[in-house]
């Protein structure tokens, strides 16, 4: 793609980087329980918002961005390389239940960029701009000995489950917690509900928490979810220790 232009978003998120315009708050419940050499996931990392928060966690671990678009994750890796992050490493694959080519919306069909809002294309978008990449799954991504897995951020608009169902010996052998987009619409895209996530969860063990304008952690519910919100996923055997530290 574009030298010239990745080089000039590359510079934009720098920017942004560098005068905090881009917070991550919700790193404040995570810090209690992280350890300075453990492995940390940012899937669907964009801007690496929350890949650079994660990484001054763990300054002897690592944290993997992933970033399924090629050209983000050009503009990525330039942002991490002069921010000299060089505790994250730019995964370019999307997330998904099996390693496969997938087609990757990237504009609109009224032609606009899809800036932060990129995905795999889902029922009816095979006819918007799209850009082939091959997928992979953690299960397989993580399958060498990469550290322990603490924790795995989540936002691919709507494909969540089907990152997570390959993710099943990750979640079986590491426990991880999960901070995860959920949002109803985005999931109709691939022919399952918002509350097919929070079951899949149920299933391993995991309890789903979430807070509104600074109120406490309140659980989640497949059955009552409401549709649209980040919600965090605590191994049911941690649950209390994660409680204990909302920090509010």
């Amino acid at each position: 793609m574009n030298g010239p232009r990745v080089f000039a978003h590359t510079l934009v998120w720098v920017k942004r980087h560098l005068l905090k315009q881009l917070p991550v708050p919700e790193i404040d419940l995570l810090r209690p329980h992280v350890k300075a050499e453990d492995v940390l996931l940012d899937v669907g990392a964009h801007s690496g918002a929350w890949s650079v928060a994660l990484s001054r966690l763990v300054p002897r671990g690592r944290v993997y961005a992933f970033e399924a678009l090629p050209y983000y994750a050009r503009v990525l890796r330039g942002t991490l390389w002069i921010l000299r992050k060089s505790n994250i490493e730019v995964v370019g694959k999307p997330v998904l239940d099996e390693g496969r080519p997938v087609q990757m919306v990237w504009r609109s069909p009224g032609g606009e960029h899809l800036t932060g809002m990129t995905h795999v294309a889902g029922r009816g978008e095979s006819s918007l701009d799209t850009v082939t990449v091959n997928g992979i799954t953690l299960d397989e991504f993580l399958s060498g000995s990469r550290g322990h897995i603490r924790f795995i951020k989540m936002d691919t608009e709507g494909a969540e489950l089907l990152a997570l169902q390959g993710a099943r010996h990750v979640l079986q052998r590491f426990r991880p917690f999960f901070y995860i987009e959920l949002n109803e619409t985005y999931c109709q895209r691939y022919g399952h509900q918002a509350e097919d996530v929070i079951s899949f969860f149920r299933q391993y063990d995991y309890r789903g928490y979430q807070r509104h304008a600074g109120s406490p952690l309140l659980p989640v519910e497949a059955a009552t979810y409401g549709g649209d919100g980040d919600v965090w996923f605590v191994p049911t055997e941690t649950e209390e220790a994660f409680l204990a530290h909302q920090g509010l």
